[in-house]
């Protein structure tokens, strides 16, 4: 199903009922939140969420990486897609098992320009928080540069959901290759947590929306850039509007929150890609779903 290009709700209260903002901007702070650019992964419909290295399914890494041969299984690795690669560049990817990050690709790199050029024509932005990860500090510094040159503070608790022995897989294969894995991650359950250091959707919404509660009672008064995740941004939602439906997460796209004094949450725009209207970069990439990123 395509989502529209922008969508411009009503505002919603954290009971999901609708709410009449105030005309005083001193009473809250607004936070724009921004899932980072296309990646090679989001492209090709990879479960990409945190890199590190740890224990995975046997031989997941065998089938992932082309034309390499793993004579014995392998202690700690990490998958990743390296799909077109010789493998003599597999086998360095796989050497490089403590620094491997997800980066934008070429439409990742120039939606982000694209969401920090439409910024630096709005109101002034206080500052920018990000996930650490690559993927979306990249597209952070890109738009604080754009910006004025503002800071660009790093925050853990923005990553993306941890998906553990799931982690750099091809989605449709994951039923195959980690069954467990995927059997908990289909469960639907808000407190099933996922073999391989998954983290359950409960862990994931307390954790990122905790910091943005706290981000927000920092800035009162202030509009703050903050760049993510889908699965993080789709959390957000539902602590905002828990009847609402947020839909599909489209990268570089924009959606703002207002939150306020008394713990109330505002939506005040969901989704938002007018920025890429004019391009050839507005595309139905996979992910933002909690899956990949």
């Amino acid at each position: 199903m395509e989502e529209s290009d922008s969508r411009v709700l009503p505002q919603f209260e954290s009971n999901g009922e609708c709410l009449s903002r105030s005309d005083d901007e001193s009473a809250y702070a607004e936070i724009i939140v921004i899932r980072h650019g296309e990646t090679e992964w989001n492209a090709t419909k990879r479960m990409q969420e945190i890199l590190e290295p740890r224990v995975a399914c046997p031989w997941v890494v065998a089938r992932l990486f082309q034309r390499v041969t793993v004579p014995h299984p392998p202690s700690k690795l990490i998958t990743v897609r390296i799909s077109g690669k010789s493998s003599e560049e597999a086998r360095a990817y796989y050497e490089a098992l403590g620094h491997m990050d997800v980066e934008l690709n070429d439409v990742g790199r120039k939606q982000a320009a694209a969401v920090a050029h439409r910024l630096s024509k709005g109101p002034k932005i206080s500052v920018v928080y990000s996930s650490d990860l690559k993927r979306a500090l990249d597209t952070a510094e890109t738009i604080a540069s754009s910006c004025g040159g503002l800071q660009v503070i790093k925050d853990l608790d923005l990553r993306e959901r941890h998906l553990g022995d799931l982690q750099g897989l091809v989605y449709h294969e994951a039923s195959k290759i980690c069954p467990k894995a995927y059997g908990a991650l289909s469960s639907h359950k808000t407190n099933q947590e996922i073999p391989g250091g998954g983290e359950s959707l409960d862990q994931l919404y307390d954790r990122c929306t905790s910091a943005l509660e706290r981000i927000g009672s920092k800035h009162i008064g202030e509009r703050v850039v903050v760049v993510t995740h889908g699965g993080v941004i789709k959390s957000l939602f539902e602590r905002a509007s828990p009847s609402g439906q947020a839909g599909w997460v489209l990268n570089s796209s924009v959606s703002i929150f207002h939150l306020s004094e008394g713990d109330i949450w505002t939506i005040k725009s969901w989704g938002d890609v007018s920025h890429l209207n004019q391009t050839e970069y507005l595309t139905s990439a996979f992910g933002g779903d909690g899956t990949s990123g």
